[in-house]
């Protein structure tokens, strides 16, 4: 059961960055993930147990896409550390990270499962300059809370 998570593991940091992943759930872990390439543009609906993911400096400093992030929670809420501040994203707001910082993101540990949406995308690819895309780091967009 624990190849499992290290399978998936593997391929999450594929997908992303090279990433750091830890799950109290590893040796009996579920997961899916889908992945849908359009060019260099990937989506991933995603449904994994708790996890904490840790882009590290040493990971960072090792290999950076320079890609741009976005995660859509869809049920329960992400924290994420990054910068010395600490920041909650409920289900339907939108988070923005970048392979370019460290940081760590955890899932609601009481949760059984977490789902959510991610978004993968070259920072060369979008038309704003660097200073604009750090600004959006660690920011969140409000979603509709009353909407399910």
């Amino acid at each position: 059961m624990a190849d499992r998570f290290d399978f998936w593991r593997e391929q999450v940091g594929h997908t992303h960055a090279p990433i750091k992943i830890i799950s109290e759930h590893a040796a009996d872990f579920h997961a899916y993930q889908r992945f849908l390439q359009f060019g260099a543009v990937c989506v991933w609906p995603t449904s994994f147990q708790p996890l904490v993911f840790q882009r590290t400096p040493k990971l960072v400093r090792q290999s950076d896409p320079e890609t741009v992030h976005v995660s859509l929670p869809r049920s329960g809420s992400l924290t994420v550390t990054h910068e010395g501040r600490e920041e909650t994203y409920a289900p339907h707001d939108l988070l923005v990270l970048t392979s370019s910082r460290p940081h760590e993101l955890r899932t609601e540990e009481h949760l059984r499962r977490h789902t959510g949406v991610g978004l993968e995308v070259p920072r060369a690819l979008l038309p704003l300059p660097p200073s604009s895309i750090d600004r959006l780091f660690g920011r969140g967009l409000p979603g509709l809370a009353d909407n399910p």
